[in-house]
């Protein structure tokens, strides 16, 4: 039988490496697979109580997507009443603000119009929620160690202005480190986008801006949006402050992304490019002061040409270190490091089809720094 207490008595290290592999995902409840609604597997339908009843009506938001699966919808019920007690859920987020949030991230949400910290499973179920003196009764008295992020999928318009009021008035504007723009590709421009926008100015502990769509990109991110949007852009004190980019289902499937300039994001470390149909490097103009490139769940990639370096390559050979001129290969080595700039950590993770093939320093490679996971053309991978 598993000890509760002993587990919580385990190193944090040890608890840390269980907590990975849990992936915000605190039970076994998922979604149904397709195959689950097409051959009757589902657990057959209980009678359900009057507090499950109201606790539905409270979370309806959050469960509305799976309201055709009412028995799933009512065990989900049944977990999060219990999760928001658990003592192992309560380490989890203690260890989670020990790691600066690498296990979850916690978002901003509204239940029952008032503002609560609430983490989700990979698949969007939420998992958690309480509320902020709920967190620091808890988890942790000192809140600022506290990482939050405001995600416009999981807020409304009127909810944004009620949590930048609630933000305000309890000083606590510098527990939000991350802004997350959301926007369905087909609707119009939404006056949720100019108002995060504007509450940027005031987020003077932001680090990092996630933006997942075509036209959010244009204008939030992209050169182009300053020149096309004066007056209705991210500001330049803003991009001072932010670390990360990350930039996630920018292009639909008949639809590029179009050149990518970020040479005004002066400030970023880490550029991350994921679900996208195709990628172009050679339309992209990273940060200047860029040291991090993730790209993630490309379907298409372009690598760098550097036609010069390339011809220069010994057709045929894998150990260009051994069969080439030492002087040519020194050539080629600036002229690598001319095209990544300050570029020092490289991931490729779940990348289809990379032409033509990448080349990288084989320097980062023997440190560490190249990671390629789940990406067919990883082999094809030169270093110099």
């Amino acid at each position: 039988m598993f000890n509760v207490l002993e587990f919580l008595q385990q190193p944090i290290t040890l608890r840390k490496c269980v907590y990975q592999h849990l992936n915000s995902q605190l039970t076994n409840l998922k979604p149904p697979a397709t195959y689950e609604l097409f051959t009757s597997t589902l657990t057959p339908t209980r009678r359900k109580s009057s507090r499950s009843r109201g606790l539905r009506k409270k979370l309806e938001r959050f469960a509305e997507l799976y309201s055709y699966v009412p028995d799933f919808v009512d065990s989900w019920l049944e977990y999060v009443t219990c999760l928001r007690y658990d003592c192992i859920v309560l380490d989890y987020l203690r260890v989670n603000r020990e790691l600066e949030s690498t296990l979850t991230q916690l978002y901003w949400i509204f239940i029952s119009g008032h503002p609560k910290l609430g983490f989700f499973s990979p698949e969007g179920l939420l998992q958690y929620w309480c509320s902020l003196e709920e967190y620091r009764d808890s988890v942790d008295s000192d809140l600022n160690l506290l990482s939050t992020v405001v995600n416009m999928e999981h807020i409304n318009g009127k909810e944004l202005q009620e949590l930048d009021g609630y933000l305000d008035r309890t000083g606590r504007k510098d527990l939000v480190h991350q802004v997350r723009f959301y926007q369905d590709e087909e609707a119009l421009e939404s006056a949720e986008v100019l108002d995060l926008i504007a509450m940027l100015e005031s987020l003077k502990s932001l680090q990092a801006v996630t933006v997942t769509s075509q036209s959010l990109f244009e204008r939030v991110v992209n050169f182009h949006g300053f020149r096309d949007h004066p007056g209705h852009t991210v500001g330049f004190a803003v991009k001072k402050r932010v670390k990360t980019l990350e930039l996630s289902r920018c292009a639909s499937r008949d639809l590029r992304l179009s050149m990518v300039n970020l040479s005004r994001w002066e400030a970023v470390e880490k550029v991350t490019f994921t679900f996208l149909e195709e990628l172009d490097l050679n339309q992209v103009i990273l940060p200047p002061h860029c040291v991090w490139l993730r790209l993630q769940s490309i379907k298409s990639l372009k690598w760098w040409n550097a036609q010069e370096i390339r011809t220069k390559l010994p057709i045929g050979s894998k150990s260009f270190g051994k069969s080439m001129d030492s002087s040519e290969l020194y050539i080629c080595k600036a002229l690598l490091w001319d095209i990544l700039h300050h570029i020092h950590r490289v991931q490729l993770i779940d990348v289809g089809k990379i032409e033509p093939a990448p080349i990288l320093p084989l320097s980062l490679f023997n440190n560490g720094q190249v990671q390629c996971s789940g990406t067919n053309d990883a082999s094809q991978v030169i270093f110099l």
